[in-house]
């Protein structure tokens, strides 16, 4: 992250009353918030282990979409010294 950009708005005394942040400053602190907002709502969710997520994913037959689709892009990509073929991705 780069370093903060923010220039403050003081009154007439010198009191900082408000702040301006670049836009882009501005959506990440919006995300963040988001974001820990979903987390506050969830906190008293089950648990699962990392391991239970990929069971349900590979259940769900989401887990080998993904790895399928990363495969691909690795493929077209061309990346040197890749040695990945899309049969391991099963």
């Amino acid at each position: 992250m780069s370093a903060l950009q923010e220039q403050y708005v003081v009154d007439t005394e010198g009191n900082k009353t408000a702040v301006i942040l670049s836009f882009e400053r501005y959506e990440q602190l919006l995300e963040d918030l988001h974001d820990l907002a979903i987390v506050t709502e969830r906190r008293e969710e089950e648990h699962i282990s990392f391991e239970e997520m990929k069971r349900r994913l590979q259940r769900d037959g989401l887990l080998l979409h993904q790895l399928q689709t990363v495969c691909r892009e690795i493929l077209t990509t061309s990346v040197q010294g890749a040695r990945f073929s899309c049969d391991e991705a099963r």
